[in-house]
């Protein structure tokens, strides 16, 4: 469920920058999570120039030492220009 907040905020931003950004819960669930921490990194797809690859970790635990993640693709919601034929 936390993963999945993080992964939501990335879908409303539609097609998010390619970077790292991580951070806490407590703006979203005051006083409850303290111990948790995500990161979130947004990558090229490696395949397809208009999909980002979107991995979402949550750290928790004694020194926040476990974690699970979750990854989602997004498609970009402009189309991609495609190249003239010159033939």
């Amino acid at each position: 469920m936390l993963a999945q907040t993080v992964i939501t905020q990335a879908e409303f931003d539609r097609f998010p920058i390619i970077g790292r950004t991580s951070g806490n819960f407590e703006s979203l669930f005051p006083g409850q999570f303290k111990n948790f921490r995500w990161q979130r990194v947004v990558s090229a797809s490696g395949m397809f120039p208009d999909v980002r690859k979107v991995t979402v970790v949550v750290y928790y635990g004694p020194k926040l030492g476990r974690s699970f993640s979750l990854t989602e693709f997004l498609h970009s919601p402009m189309p991609q220009e495609q190249p003239e034929n010159t033939q």
